[in-house]
Formats: structure tokens, sequence, C-alpha cells
């Protein structure tokens, strides 16, 4: 846990580094990403809603 705590910045900021620089290279990629990304977004919720919805179902 103390690793993580520790790396956690430098993570943090090489993905930032890496998205800016993607970003500035190529910004037609990152905006189709993007859109694909909020695209993706509901399905992923609404899969999470209904896993959550059947194991409370099978509990009770």
């Amino acid at each position: 846990m103390l690793l993580l705590r520790i790396l956690t910045l430098p993570i943090a900021l090489f993905t930032f580094v890496a998205l800016y620089t993607l970003a500035i290279k190529a910004p037609a990629a990152v905006e189709t990403g993007s859109l694909v990304l909020w695209i993706i977004l509901p399905l992923v919720i609404a899969a999470k809603l209904v896993m959550a919805i059947l194991r409370n179902a099978t509990i009770n």
C-alpha cells in the first residue's frame, strides 16, 4: 500500500504527459478515442447496475 502511495504521483504525471503529447501530436485520434469512451461509458454503467441488481436478487 505504501508503494502505491509513493508511485501514484509519478504514474499520474507520466499519464498526463503521455496524453498531453498524444493530444498535441494526433488531436483527431484523441477526439475519436474520447467519443468512443463516451459511448462505452453508459454501457459499462448499465452492466454494473444490472450485475448489482442480480447480485442483490440472489442474496435476498
